[in-house]
């Protein structure tokens, strides 16, 4: 998140829907969303962000976002599946 902020920080760089995707972190109400969820669900969104900016780093920890965060849901609706609790180990 620290990255996309400094990019959108930057000089030229607010767009309207980079400007609404900030705003979600500090709704007006309800609860605050957890910030690797919400990269989560605009993941195509921030790819082609870091793509834009050709930075490489970024666009590398992303991938490893998604396949980590891809890991915990399968095994999360397994979990569900076999009717275990999500937070029970194994």
């Amino acid at each position: 998140m620290a990255l996309i902020e400094a990019y959108t920080a930057q000089a030229g760089q607010s767009k309207a829907s980079w400007d609404y995707f900030m705003a979600k972190r500090l709704p007006r109400s309800g609860p605050k969303p957890d910030d690797l969820f919400l990269i989560h669900c605009h993941i195509n969104q921030v790819r082609e962000f870091f793509d834009a900016r050709g930075d490489k780093t970024s666009r590398a920890l992303l991938v490893q976002l998604e396949e980590e965060c891809s890991c915990v849901s399968a095994t999360a609706s397994s979990r569900l599946q076999d009717g275990r609790q999500i937070d029970s180990p194994g």
